[in-house]
């Protein structure tokens, strides 16, 4: 595409669906230039331009069309019902702490007072250096996992802005 928008996908948790269970918000910030496709694509010609009404696509056949933000209070309103929920945010933490067992040491981390990072790991010491394996690491704020792992041996650090995950050169499949 030449001059795409930018496109964001962000999960909205909801203090009443569960746990695991989010609201996908798929935000597309209008740039001021058009955006033809280069290629067929689907029902599409190449060099097409449209425009969304709905859930629906409309060729575009006008010289000039205004870009109108109507859905942007009910946007809001998702963002502001979801937002610093304390009992999700606390219920997803005793979850996952619950969740695994204690050898797997399960911890939890608040980054910037917003972001709460919970993980587990089998504990092992291997060259007088503490490694974890059967790894679990989970952004609780998002409902999202970030890594699992049952067969890797990884090194895990932190400081007050960063949570490093360091896989040795020597593992092939370390993801």
């Amino acid at each position: 595409m030449v001059n795409p928008p930018k496109i964001q996908y962000e999960n909205v948790p909801f203090p009443r669906l569960p746990r695991h269970k989010v609201v996908g918000l798929v935000t597309i910030h209008p740039n001021k230039q058009i955006t033809p496709f280069f290629k067929n694509t689907w029902k599409y010609k190449k060099g097409t331009i449209f425009h969304r009404k709905g859930s629906n696509s409309m060729p575009f056949l006008e010289a000039v069309f205004e870009l109108k933000n109507t859905n942007k209070s009910i946007v809001e309103s998702i963002e502001k019902n979801a937002r610093n929920n304390i009992e999700l945010t606390l219920n997803g933490v005793f979850d996952f702490i619950n969740h695994h067992k204690s050898e797997n040491n399960p911890q939890y981390k608040v980054f910037n007072e917003q972001f709460v990072l919970c993980w587990a790991g089998k504990k092992k010491i291997i060259n007088q250096e503490e490694y974890f394996s059967r790894v679990d690491i989970e952004l609780i704020n998002e409902q999202v996992r970030l890594f699992f792992s049952d067969l890797d041996d990884v090194q895990i650090s932190y400081n007050k802005h960063s949570f490093i995950v360091t896989c040795p050169v020597s593992q092939r499949y370390c993801f």
